[in-house]
Protein backbone atom coordinates (compact mmCIF):
# COMPACT_ATOMS: atom_id res chain seq x y z
CA UNK A 1 0.00 0.00 0.00
CA UNK A 2 1.49 3.88 -0.87
CA UNK A 3 0.35 6.71 0.62
CA UNK A 4 1.99 10.44 -1.08
CA UNK A 5 2.40 13.24 1.43
CA UNK A 6 3.64 16.44 -0.45
CA UNK A 7 6.03 14.98 -3.09
CA UNK A 8 7.12 12.20 -0.84
CA UNK A 9 5.96 8.33 -1.22
CA UNK A 10 5.37 6.24 2.13
CA UNK A 11 5.32 2.60 1.29
CA UNK A 12 4.16 0.67 3.64
CA UNK A 13 5.69 -3.07 3.60
CA UNK A 14 4.95 -4.43 7.19
CA UNK A 15 2.49 -3.42 9.82
CA UNK A 16 3.75 -0.41 11.79
CA UNK A 17 6.45 0.09 9.70
CA UNK A 18 7.04 2.67 7.20
CA UNK A 19 9.99 3.86 4.60
CA UNK A 20 10.40 7.69 3.19
CA UNK A 21 11.07 7.29 0.00
CA UNK A 22 11.63 9.82 -2.67
CA UNK A 23 9.44 11.05 -5.73
CA UNK A 24 11.65 11.18 -8.75
CA UNK A 25 9.63 14.16 -10.11
CA UNK A 26 9.28 16.64 -7.35
CA UNK A 27 11.94 18.20 -5.20
CA UNK A 28 12.01 16.74 -1.24
CA UNK A 29 10.82 20.29 -0.01
CA UNK A 30 8.03 21.37 -2.71
CA UNK A 31 7.22 25.33 -2.47
CA UNK A 32 3.81 25.80 -0.56
CA UNK A 33 1.15 26.72 -3.19
CA UNK A 34 -0.50 30.42 -3.11
CA UNK A 35 -3.62 30.66 -3.07
CA UNK A 36 -5.28 33.99 -4.48
CA UNK A 37 -6.44 36.55 -1.77
CA UNK A 38 -10.40 36.83 -1.10
CA UNK A 39 -12.34 38.41 1.05
CA UNK A 40 -13.64 36.94 4.02
CA UNK A 41 -17.71 38.02 1.98
CA UNK A 42 -16.18 36.01 -0.64
CA UNK A 43 -14.99 33.48 1.42
CA UNK A 44 -18.63 33.05 2.73
CA UNK A 45 -20.59 33.51 -0.26
CA UNK A 46 -18.31 29.68 -1.66
CA UNK A 47 -18.54 28.15 1.58
CA UNK A 48 -22.25 29.02 1.46
CA UNK A 49 -22.37 27.32 -2.46
CA UNK A 50 -20.55 24.40 -1.87
CA UNK A 51 -22.77 23.53 1.15
CA UNK A 52 -26.13 24.04 -1.27
CA UNK A 53 -24.46 21.92 -3.93
CA UNK A 54 -23.40 19.24 -1.62
CA UNK A 55 -27.52 19.38 -0.39
CA UNK A 56 -28.73 19.43 -3.53
CA UNK A 57 -26.05 16.09 -4.57
CA UNK A 58 -27.25 14.45 -1.47
CA UNK A 59 -30.80 14.86 -2.20
CA UNK A 60 -30.68 13.48 -5.68
CA UNK A 61 -28.48 10.56 -4.58
CA UNK A 62 -30.11 9.46 -1.61
CA UNK A 63 -33.33 9.75 -4.04
CA UNK A 64 -32.22 7.57 -6.29
CA UNK A 65 -31.09 5.06 -3.58
CA UNK A 66 -34.43 4.97 -1.54
CA UNK A 67 -36.01 4.82 -5.59
CA UNK A 68 -34.00 2.00 -6.46
CA UNK A 69 -35.14 0.47 -2.80
CA UNK A 70 -38.78 0.88 -3.16
CA UNK A 71 -39.26 -0.18 -7.02
CA UNK A 72 -40.91 -3.49 -7.56
CA UNK A 73 -38.59 -5.80 -9.04
CA UNK A 74 -39.92 -7.94 -12.27
CA UNK A 75 -40.38 -11.20 -11.39
CA UNK A 76 -38.16 -13.85 -13.41
CA UNK A 77 -39.55 -15.90 -15.84
CA UNK A 78 -40.18 -19.81 -14.88
CA UNK A 79 -37.61 -22.03 -16.06
CA UNK A 80 -39.57 -25.18 -17.92
CA UNK A 81 -37.44 -28.30 -18.13
CA UNK A 82 -38.72 -29.71 -21.44
CA UNK A 83 -38.23 -33.69 -21.62
CA UNK A 84 -38.12 -35.70 -24.69
CA UNK A 85 -41.39 -37.49 -24.87
CA UNK A 86 -40.65 -41.53 -23.62
CA UNK A 87 -40.34 -43.91 -26.85
CA UNK A 88 -43.25 -46.30 -28.07
CA UNK A 89 -42.67 -49.60 -28.74
CA UNK A 90 -44.69 -51.06 -31.03
CA UNK A 91 -44.55 -55.32 -30.98
CA UNK A 92 -44.62 -56.62 -34.56
CA UNK A 93 -47.92 -58.29 -35.86
CA UNK A 94 -51.08 -57.58 -34.21
CA UNK A 95 -50.52 -53.92 -33.11
CA UNK A 96 -50.23 -50.56 -34.33
CA UNK A 97 -53.09 -48.04 -34.56
CA UNK A 98 -55.29 -50.36 -32.19
CA UNK A 99 -54.69 -49.22 -28.66
CA UNK A 100 -52.16 -49.59 -25.91
CA UNK A 101 -54.39 -51.87 -23.96
CA UNK A 102 -53.84 -55.35 -24.11
CA UNK A 103 -55.70 -58.19 -23.79
CA UNK A 104 -55.37 -60.28 -20.20
CA UNK A 105 -54.56 -64.00 -20.63
CA UNK A 106 -52.73 -63.92 -23.34
CA UNK A 107 -49.54 -66.21 -24.06
CA UNK A 108 -46.50 -64.76 -25.82
CA UNK A 109 -46.15 -65.45 -29.21
CA UNK A 110 -43.49 -66.32 -31.84
CA UNK A 111 -43.21 -63.86 -35.40
CA UNK A 112 -44.05 -67.08 -37.07
CA UNK A 113 -47.36 -67.21 -35.32
CA UNK A 114 -50.12 -67.43 -37.52
CA UNK A 115 -52.24 -65.12 -35.83
CA UNK A 116 -49.36 -61.85 -36.36
CA UNK A 117 -51.35 -60.96 -39.65
CA UNK A 118 -52.88 -57.63 -38.71
CA UNK A 119 -52.99 -54.00 -37.44
CA UNK A 120 -49.22 -53.42 -37.87
CA UNK A 121 -49.48 -49.43 -39.25
CA UNK A 122 -46.58 -47.16 -40.42
CA UNK A 123 -46.17 -43.57 -40.52
CA UNK A 124 -48.34 -41.79 -42.45
CA UNK A 125 -46.90 -40.12 -45.37
CA UNK A 126 -48.62 -38.16 -48.03
CA UNK A 127 -51.74 -38.68 -49.41
CA UNK A 128 -51.10 -40.34 -52.65
CA UNK A 129 -51.90 -38.77 -56.08
CA UNK A 130 -55.23 -40.05 -57.87
CA UNK A 131 -57.12 -38.92 -60.55
CA UNK A 132 -59.36 -36.33 -60.44
CA UNK A 133 -62.95 -37.36 -59.82
CA UNK A 134 -65.98 -35.78 -58.35
CA UNK A 135 -66.62 -36.66 -55.06
CA UNK A 136 -69.33 -39.20 -54.20
CA UNK A 137 -72.88 -38.31 -52.44
CA UNK A 138 -71.85 -39.17 -48.89
CA UNK A 139 -74.93 -40.16 -46.73
CA UNK A 140 -75.16 -40.80 -42.66
CA UNK A 141 -74.29 -44.38 -42.26
CA UNK A 142 -76.95 -46.29 -40.05
CA UNK A 143 -76.99 -50.07 -39.80
CA UNK A 144 -79.66 -51.86 -42.54
CA UNK A 145 -82.41 -53.49 -41.84
CA UNK A 146 -82.58 -57.32 -41.63
CA UNK A 147 -82.75 -58.53 -44.89
CA UNK A 148 -86.49 -59.74 -46.26
CA UNK A 149 -86.05 -59.19 -50.15
CA UNK A 150 -85.18 -61.20 -52.34
CA UNK A 151 -81.92 -59.75 -53.27
CA UNK A 152 -79.39 -60.05 -50.12
CA UNK A 153 -76.98 -57.53 -49.44
CA UNK A 154 -74.17 -59.02 -50.49
CA UNK A 155 -75.42 -59.30 -53.91
CA UNK A 156 -76.78 -55.67 -54.40
CA UNK A 157 -73.89 -54.13 -53.31
CA UNK A 158 -71.53 -56.74 -55.12
CA UNK A 159 -68.65 -55.03 -57.63
CA UNK A 160 -68.86 -56.18 -60.85
CA UNK A 161 -66.56 -58.73 -62.02
CA UNK A 162 -64.59 -58.52 -65.16
CA UNK A 163 -65.53 -61.54 -67.52
CA UNK A 164 -63.02 -64.83 -66.84
CA UNK A 165 -63.52 -66.61 -70.19
CA UNK A 166 -61.90 -69.65 -68.38
CA UNK A 167 -58.98 -67.68 -66.67
CA UNK A 168 -58.05 -68.78 -63.32
CA UNK A 169 -59.29 -65.93 -60.55
CA UNK A 170 -57.28 -64.06 -57.98
CA UNK A 171 -58.80 -61.60 -55.24
CA UNK A 172 -56.78 -59.46 -53.14
CA UNK A 173 -58.27 -58.61 -50.11
CA UNK A 174 -56.61 -55.72 -48.51
CA UNK A 175 -57.66 -55.34 -44.09
CA UNK A 176 -56.62 -52.48 -41.77
CA UNK A 177 -58.27 -50.09 -44.41
CA UNK A 178 -59.40 -46.44 -43.14
CA UNK A 179 -57.23 -45.87 -40.08
CA UNK A 180 -53.87 -45.05 -41.91
CA UNK A 181 -55.31 -42.23 -44.36
CA UNK A 182 -52.78 -42.03 -46.92
CA UNK A 183 -52.11 -45.32 -47.36
CA UNK A 184 -55.34 -46.15 -47.77
CA UNK A 185 -55.69 -43.42 -50.38
CA UNK A 186 -52.72 -44.97 -52.33
CA UNK A 187 -54.68 -48.68 -52.15
CA UNK A 188 -57.94 -47.21 -53.44
CA UNK A 189 -55.79 -45.76 -56.26
CA UNK A 190 -54.83 -49.12 -57.28
CA UNK A 191 -56.67 -50.92 -60.59
CA UNK A 192 -59.59 -53.09 -59.36
CA UNK A 193 -61.80 -54.35 -58.16
CA UNK A 194 -60.02 -55.20 -55.25
CA UNK A 195 -61.66 -56.02 -51.91
CA UNK A 196 -61.40 -53.21 -49.10
CA UNK A 197 -61.72 -54.32 -45.91
CA UNK A 198 -62.31 -50.82 -43.48
CA UNK A 199 -61.80 -51.25 -39.68
CA UNK A 200 -64.89 -49.88 -38.09
CA UNK A 201 -63.08 -47.41 -36.05
CA UNK A 202 -61.48 -45.90 -38.97
CA UNK A 203 -61.82 -42.09 -40.18
CA UNK A 204 -64.50 -40.55 -41.58
CA UNK A 205 -65.24 -43.93 -42.81
CA UNK A 206 -68.73 -43.31 -44.89
CA UNK A 207 -66.23 -40.69 -47.49
CA UNK A 208 -63.76 -42.95 -47.42
CA UNK A 209 -65.96 -46.22 -48.41
CA UNK A 210 -68.15 -43.69 -51.05
CA UNK A 211 -64.77 -42.70 -52.53
CA UNK A 212 -63.72 -46.28 -52.85
CA UNK A 213 -66.91 -47.99 -54.60
CA UNK A 214 -66.97 -44.92 -56.71
CA UNK A 215 -63.20 -46.47 -58.00
CA UNK A 216 -64.75 -50.40 -58.76
CA UNK A 217 -63.79 -51.54 -55.46
CA UNK A 218 -65.82 -54.36 -53.41
CA UNK A 219 -66.29 -53.05 -49.74
CA UNK A 220 -66.37 -55.25 -46.06
CA UNK A 221 -66.29 -54.91 -42.69
CA UNK A 222 -62.92 -55.84 -40.77
CA UNK A 223 -64.53 -56.89 -37.87
CA UNK A 224 -62.38 -56.85 -34.50
CA UNK A 225 -61.59 -59.58 -32.55
CA UNK A 226 -59.56 -61.54 -29.81
CA UNK A 227 -56.34 -62.64 -30.68
CA UNK A 228 -54.83 -65.20 -28.77
CA UNK A 229 -51.97 -62.84 -27.86
CA UNK A 230 -51.53 -59.71 -25.82
CA UNK A 231 -52.85 -57.00 -28.26
CA UNK A 232 -55.80 -54.70 -28.00
CA UNK A 233 -57.68 -55.73 -31.32
CA UNK A 234 -60.09 -52.17 -30.59
CA UNK A 235 -62.80 -50.60 -29.76
CA UNK A 236 -65.80 -52.85 -29.91
CA UNK A 237 -64.15 -56.22 -30.04
CA UNK A 238 -65.49 -59.08 -29.40
CA UNK A 239 -64.06 -61.33 -27.07
CA UNK A 240 -64.59 -64.74 -25.56
CA UNK A 241 -65.94 -63.10 -22.04
CA UNK A 242 -68.94 -61.39 -23.57
CA UNK A 243 -72.34 -62.71 -23.57
CA UNK A 244 -74.21 -63.39 -26.56
CA UNK A 245 -76.52 -60.37 -25.93
CA UNK A 246 -73.42 -57.81 -26.17
CA UNK A 247 -71.77 -59.82 -28.64
CA UNK A 248 -74.84 -58.72 -31.33
CA UNK A 249 -74.85 -55.33 -29.58
CA UNK A 250 -70.92 -55.03 -30.90
CA UNK A 251 -71.73 -56.36 -33.90
CA UNK A 252 -74.36 -54.20 -35.00
CA UNK A 253 -72.44 -51.25 -33.44
CA UNK A 254 -69.67 -52.19 -36.25
CA UNK A 255 -72.09 -52.87 -39.20
CA UNK A 256 -73.37 -49.25 -38.40
CA UNK A 257 -70.38 -47.76 -39.39
CA UNK A 258 -70.60 -47.05 -42.84
CA UNK A 259 -72.52 -48.67 -45.80
CA UNK A 260 -72.55 -50.68 -49.37
CA UNK A 261 -70.39 -53.86 -47.72
CA UNK A 262 -71.14 -57.20 -48.94
CA UNK A 263 -69.76 -58.66 -45.88
CA UNK A 264 -67.27 -58.95 -43.06
CA UNK A 265 -64.02 -60.67 -42.25
CA UNK A 266 -61.96 -61.09 -38.78
CA UNK A 267 -59.54 -58.51 -37.75
CA UNK A 268 -57.11 -60.35 -35.75
CA UNK A 269 -59.74 -63.21 -33.81
CA UNK A 270 -57.64 -66.11 -33.71
CA UNK A 271 -58.62 -66.57 -30.03
CA UNK A 272 -62.57 -65.58 -30.83
CA UNK A 273 -62.79 -67.32 -34.53
CA UNK A 274 -62.08 -70.72 -32.26
CA UNK A 275 -64.62 -70.09 -29.52
CA UNK A 276 -67.95 -71.58 -31.06
CA UNK A 277 -70.32 -70.25 -28.70
CA UNK A 278 -69.18 -66.57 -29.26
CA UNK A 279 -69.24 -67.02 -33.42
CA UNK A 280 -72.63 -68.59 -33.41
CA UNK A 281 -74.14 -65.24 -32.74
CA UNK A 282 -71.98 -63.36 -35.01
CA UNK A 283 -72.89 -65.90 -37.80
CA UNK A 284 -76.52 -65.86 -37.47
CA UNK A 285 -76.66 -61.69 -37.68
CA UNK A 286 -75.12 -61.59 -40.82
CA UNK A 287 -77.58 -64.36 -42.20
CA UNK A 288 -80.37 -62.28 -40.80
CA UNK A 289 -79.02 -59.04 -42.90
CA UNK A 290 -77.80 -60.94 -46.11
CA UNK A 291 -74.08 -60.98 -45.80
CA UNK A 292 -71.13 -62.98 -46.41
CA UNK A 293 -68.36 -64.40 -44.37
CA UNK A 294 -64.79 -64.30 -45.40
CA UNK A 295 -62.54 -66.53 -42.70
CA UNK A 296 -58.88 -64.44 -42.24
CA UNK A 297 -57.65 -67.94 -41.41
CA UNK A 298 -55.91 -66.05 -38.21
CA UNK A 299 -55.98 -69.72 -36.84
CA UNK A 300 -55.75 -73.00 -38.61
CA UNK A 301 -58.71 -74.17 -35.11
CA UNK A 302 -61.28 -71.75 -36.60
CA UNK A 303 -64.90 -72.50 -36.90
CA UNK A 304 -66.39 -69.61 -38.72
CA UNK A 305 -66.51 -71.69 -41.79
CA UNK A 306 -68.19 -74.56 -40.45
CA UNK A 307 -70.78 -72.21 -38.62
CA UNK A 308 -70.97 -69.95 -42.06
CA UNK A 309 -72.41 -73.65 -43.99
CA UNK A 310 -74.39 -75.48 -41.08
CA UNK A 311 -76.22 -71.56 -41.58
CA UNK A 312 -76.60 -71.58 -45.47
CA UNK A 313 -74.80 -68.11 -45.97
CA UNK A 314 -72.33 -67.41 -48.51
CA UNK A 315 -68.96 -68.21 -47.16
CA UNK A 316 -64.93 -68.49 -48.68
CA UNK A 317 -61.25 -68.98 -46.38
CA UNK A 318 -58.36 -67.09 -47.09
CA UNK A 319 -55.22 -68.75 -48.95
CA UNK A 320 -52.52 -67.02 -48.81
CA UNK A 321 -51.37 -63.95 -46.81
CA UNK A 322 -49.10 -61.28 -48.95
CA UNK A 323 -47.16 -59.33 -46.52
CA UNK A 324 -45.74 -61.41 -43.32
CA UNK A 325 -42.58 -60.58 -44.59
CA UNK A 326 -43.09 -57.05 -45.16
CA UNK A 327 -39.85 -56.73 -47.80
CA UNK A 328 -40.83 -56.07 -51.13
CA UNK A 329 -39.16 -59.37 -52.09
CA UNK A 330 -41.27 -61.13 -49.17
CA UNK A 331 -44.14 -59.59 -50.71
CA UNK A 332 -43.66 -60.63 -54.16
CA UNK A 333 -42.63 -63.95 -53.23
CA UNK A 334 -46.33 -64.45 -52.10
CA UNK A 335 -47.66 -63.17 -54.75
CA UNK A 336 -46.49 -65.73 -56.76
CA UNK A 337 -47.61 -68.52 -54.68
CA UNK A 338 -50.88 -66.47 -55.17
CA UNK A 339 -50.55 -67.59 -58.69
CA UNK A 340 -49.50 -71.02 -58.35
CA UNK A 341 -52.52 -71.55 -56.06
CA UNK A 342 -55.10 -70.07 -58.54
CA UNK A 343 -53.79 -71.88 -61.29
CA UNK A 344 -53.72 -75.44 -59.55
CA UNK A 345 -57.36 -74.65 -58.06
CA UNK A 346 -59.03 -72.19 -60.53
CA UNK A 347 -59.07 -69.41 -57.78
CA UNK A 348 -57.42 -68.06 -54.96
CA UNK A 349 -58.09 -65.27 -52.03
CA UNK A 350 -54.94 -63.30 -50.77
CA UNK A 351 -54.81 -61.11 -47.63
CA UNK A 352 -52.33 -57.80 -47.59
CA UNK A 353 -52.36 -54.50 -45.53
CA UNK A 354 -51.75 -50.91 -46.81
CA UNK A 355 -48.11 -50.98 -46.46
CA UNK A 356 -45.46 -49.55 -48.64
CA UNK A 357 -44.14 -52.23 -50.03
CA UNK A 358 -47.39 -54.45 -50.24
CA UNK A 359 -48.77 -51.61 -52.58
CA UNK A 360 -45.47 -51.00 -54.55
CA UNK A 361 -45.83 -55.05 -55.29
CA UNK A 362 -49.68 -54.82 -56.50
CA UNK A 363 -48.69 -51.81 -58.68
CA UNK A 364 -46.32 -53.57 -60.51
CA UNK A 365 -48.25 -57.39 -60.55
CA UNK A 366 -51.54 -56.32 -61.31
CA UNK A 367 -51.21 -55.02 -64.96
CA UNK A 368 -49.23 -58.49 -65.51
CA UNK A 369 -52.11 -60.82 -64.89
CA UNK A 370 -53.47 -61.14 -68.32
CA UNK A 371 -50.65 -62.18 -69.97
CA UNK A 372 -50.44 -65.21 -66.95
CA UNK A 373 -53.53 -66.30 -67.46
CA UNK A 374 -55.29 -64.85 -64.53
CA UNK A 375 -58.16 -62.27 -63.66
CA UNK A 376 -58.33 -59.84 -60.91
CA UNK A 377 -62.41 -60.35 -59.18
CA UNK A 378 -63.90 -59.29 -56.03
CA UNK A 379 -64.59 -61.54 -52.64
CA UNK A 380 -68.37 -61.85 -54.16
CA UNK A 381 -67.24 -63.91 -57.68
CA UNK A 382 -65.40 -66.12 -55.44
CA UNK A 383 -67.62 -67.42 -52.61
CA UNK A 384 -69.32 -70.40 -52.08
CA UNK A 385 -73.08 -70.31 -52.30
CA UNK A 386 -76.04 -72.47 -49.99
CA UNK A 387 -78.00 -74.75 -51.75
CA UNK A 388 -80.52 -73.27 -53.40
CA UNK A 389 -79.13 -69.65 -54.31
CA UNK A 390 -77.67 -68.87 -57.72
CA UNK A 391 -74.23 -68.98 -57.82
CA UNK A 392 -74.15 -66.08 -61.08
CA UNK A 393 -74.18 -62.77 -59.80
CA UNK A 394 -77.20 -60.31 -61.40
Amino acid sequence: MQRVIAGAVLRDEAPGRAEMMMDEDEPLFAEPVKEPFLSRWQRGWRGQGLTVAALLLGGIGGGLVIGSLTRPRPTPAPVVAVLPAAPVETPAGEGGPLGPDALPGAAPVSPADPALHHGTEMPEPEDAPTAALPPPPVKPATLPPPYTGHQPPWRRNAVAAPPTEGKARVVVVIDDMGVDRGRSAQTVALPGPLTLSYLPYGHNLPQQTAEAHQRGHELMVHMPMQPSVEMDPGPDALTVSLTPEEIQRRVRSNLGKFDGYVGINNHMGSRFTTWETGMQPVIAELRARGLLWLDSRTSAKSVGSGIAQKMAIPYVDRDVFLDDDPSLEGVRKQLKQLEAVAHRTGKAVAIGHPKDNTIAALKEWLPTLAGKGLVLVPITNVVKVPAGQSASLP
